[in-house]
């Protein structure tokens, strides 16, 4: 049994409109995927072997990867090894 990591953009607009986006002022912010530059936010989660949600975290486009991993919170239930891409190991 194993868990993995991994996180996702969530876009609130498209680039070319981002300076006339106010839905999100103040809480999305601009980022960077392996897709590209957006502007909303990443979803952060941990499924299991069988595709299961088990914990999730939404934060801002600009949020390291590795930050959700070191909120306690987020990985107090985790009791399997844990496995992330390259983008989240530090």
């Amino acid at each position: 049994m194993f868990w993995y990591f991994d996180s996702t953009r969530i876009r609130a607009c498209n680039n070319k409109r981002i300076s006339r986006h106010r839905v999100f002022e103040g809480i999305a912010e601009g980022g960077k995927s392996t897709i590209g530059y957006f502007y909303g936010f990443k979803f952060h989660f941990i499924i299991n072997d069988k595709g299961d949600i088990l914990n999730f975290m939404i934060t801002p486009g600009d949020v390291d990867d590795r930050k959700p991993l070191k909120n306690k919170s987020f990985v107090d239930k985790i009791r399997v090894k844990l496995y992330a891409d390259t983008g989240c190991i530090s």
